[in-house]
């Protein structure tokens, strides 16, 4: 049945040119470099090549048109207002702002300087060697602390109380900078023979005893700054959080509630998913439900007994992320042109999927009929390549290569002669055998051995290694494969075969019936844009590469004692711009979030 297109007048002028700021127009939609750049990268993830040249640019254009008029026709058909759309969406707009919000307020914030680095690395404290004892209450580790200052033997209280690892070592622990800062902080100070007050780290209640310090050698600043460096920021964004998490939860009013008591409650409540809130805030809660998607139930027989604290620690997490989003839209992140860009590519994304699926390939089957058509047809696809077992004499000059094809044809052997006078002495060592290699393969300067019969030798074949002479040691014809072994991918490639061809069909329809514009100024443009780029980048790349090679030099010069400005100095660059002060948590209360509708930024479905 023929789809429903939309009937739009037909102007199709591809040499005509509409501007240089745009590279074509579908029907009221403007295309830009930025589509053009976003459609490449579909196809070049890692963007290691520039979009630069004519014909490849109108290759994407093209691509990118089709896609177009295939979205605006799923926009056309409401597609875009679906419940599974607008929800996707929903999720999607809330973690571009939640990641957006927390790269500004919190990874923004926590970066250290290189002088806090090098402060850090000068103040490293000694190693300590220590007997500790971790028990799950406050109240258990105050009373082994009393023992302990009242002559009780620390390591048997270690080994029968602590429910730590370290209780198999008798308590015994080594710390240094850079583990629990609220362990380093308890014991640093400390003397051999002294007791730690009771601390609280990951592992529980801790009371620790200091038995020595180390004097160990620091290590250099270059080895150590890394380290330093990620556990200062470790350090800084738990403080951080700690800031920021209580804030939100006070100025929306979370509070955590009592709910799925155990794993039991936990597996009913996903059943029957059960809708009794963890979690509130203004206007919103965490389910029993909710919570229990987040878990993976067969995992948890085995950590029943932790289940309260991990409950709570996925409470905290699902609450932290909701208030974040309420918080990033109070700001306004919501109406950022990044955020929106992307919220827009991603519905347009899912309407063209949903339209594919729902209306462009809705009915596109293939029996056992369609995969022996198929495979009668590409009966070539489905055979095993002849393999060719091969050996080779490298030889040096034409004229050397000349000599042992005339002593070859004497009758001395082929294994002989590249034992004693091929140049590749890897594959001399066995006769000159270099493995078996498929025939289609064989291309470039060896595609005439594929034409050899077993035992034949080649002309000498000229490469950058030298002459060859390569030998056709064995043949393991082509194989072709019959209907029944290959069934499976017969039909997977009839079925690809047919969707391709209803895709065809439906954007030549939607196609037909669009107004569509090239600009040519607008691609030239672009074009240039892009060389332009590319030069700047090769630029960079030989400014980098001479910086270092200048580092290295000074480096060089400093170790063999000779001064440091007997280096070439590398050439000075420009230092980033500084990043603009986050904005505060604000005190006023967010209005309502909008609903996932496309962005104005881009023509109205």
């Amino acid at each position: 049945m023929r789809p429903a297109f939309a009937a739009l007048p037909l102007v199709l002028s591809a040499a005509c040119a509409t501007g240089g700021g745009h590279l074509a127009r579908v029907n009221d939609e403007l295309i830009t470099g930025k589509e053009l750049r976003l459609e490449f990268t579909r196809h070049h993830v890692a963007m290691d090549k520039f979009l630069a040249e004519d014909a490849e640019v109108r290759k994407y254009l093209d691509r990118l048109v089709n896609r177009r008029v295939l979205v605006q026709e799923g926009y056309r058909l409401g597609l875009h207002g679906t419940p599974e759309v607008q929800e996707a969406i929903a999720k999607l707009r809330a973690q571009r702002m939640i990641t957006v919000f927390l790269r500004e307020q919190v990874d923004a914030r926590i970066e250290p300087t290189d002088a806090e680095v090098k402060a850090t690395w000068d103040a490293l404290p000694d190693q300590l060697e220590a007997r500790e004892v971790v028990l799950k209450t406050r109240e258990e580790a105050e009373a082994v602390r009393a023992a302990i200052v009242a002559g009780g033997d620390l390591e048997t209280l270690a080994r029968t109380r602590s429910i730590a690892e370290s209780s198999k070592r008798g308590g015994m622990v080594v710390v240094g900078w850079g583990g629990e800062e609220a362990r380093e902080l308890a014991l640093v100070a400390l003397q051999p023979g002294e007791v730690s007050a009771v601390y609280h780290t990951e592992d529980g209640w801790n009371v620790a005893r200091v038995e020595k310090r180390k004097k160990s050698e620091r290590p250099r600043l270059e080895t150590a700054g890394p380290k330093i460096r990620q556990v200062l920021k470790r350090r800084r964004r738990a403080v951080r959080e700690a800031e920021l998490y209580p804030a939100l939860w006070a100025k929306y009013g979370a509070r955590m509630l009592e709910c799925l008591p155990t794993v039991a409650d936990l597996k009913r409540g996903a059943e029957r998913k059960d809708p009794t809130p963890c979690a509130t805030w203004n206007g919103g809660a965490v389910t029993a439900e909710s919570l229990a998607r987040r878990v993976k139930l067969d995992e948890l027989g085995a950590r029943s007994e932790t289940w309260p604290e991990l409950r709570k620690a996925l409470v905290e997490d699902l609450v932290n992320r909701e208030l974040v989003a309420l918080e990033a839209e109070a700001l306004g992140y919501g109406g950022r042109p990044a955020i929106a860009d992307a919220v827009r590519v991603q519905q347009d994304d899912l309407v063209e999927a949903k339209l594919q699926k729902e209306h462009v390939l809705r009915g596109v089957e293939v029996t056992d009929d369609d995969a022996r058509a198929y495979f009668d047809a590409h009966r070539g696809s489905y055979v095993d390549d002849a393999r060719f077992e091969l050996a080779h004499i490298v030889a040096d000059t034409a004229e050397e290569a000349a000599e042992i094809a005339a002593k070859l044809k004497t009758g001395q052997p082929f294994r002989e002669l590249a034992e004693t006078r091929s140049s590749e002495r890897k594959s001399a060592a066995e006769g000159g055998r270099v493995g078996v290699i498929a025939k289609q393969d064989l291309t470039g300067e060896f595609a005439p051995v594929a034409a050899l019969g077993e035992g034949e030798v080649s002309a000498p074949i000229r490469t950058k290694l030298g002459f060859h002479l390569v030998k056709v040691l064995s043949i393991v014809p082509e194989r072709p494969h019959g209907f029944d072994e290959v069934k499976d991918r017969a039909r997977a490639a009839a079925l690809e075969e047919k969707r391709r061809a209803a895709y065809e069909r439906w954007v030549s329809a939607l196609r037909g019936s669009a107004r569509i514009e090239l600009s040519d100024r607008g691609i030239r443009a672009y074009e240039k844009e892009q060389l332009e780029a590319l030069r700047r980048e090769q630029a960079e790349k030989a400014a980098e590469l001479a910086r270092k090679k200048a580092s290295e030099a000074a480096k060089a010069a400093a170790a063999a004692g000779h001064p440091a400005d007997a280096a070439p100095a590398a050439p000075a660059t420009p230092g980033p711009a500084a990043a603009p002060a986050p904005a505060p948590v604000p005190a006023a209360a967010p209005g309502a979030a909008a609903p996932a509708q496309r962005p104005a930024a881009a023509p109205a479905r």
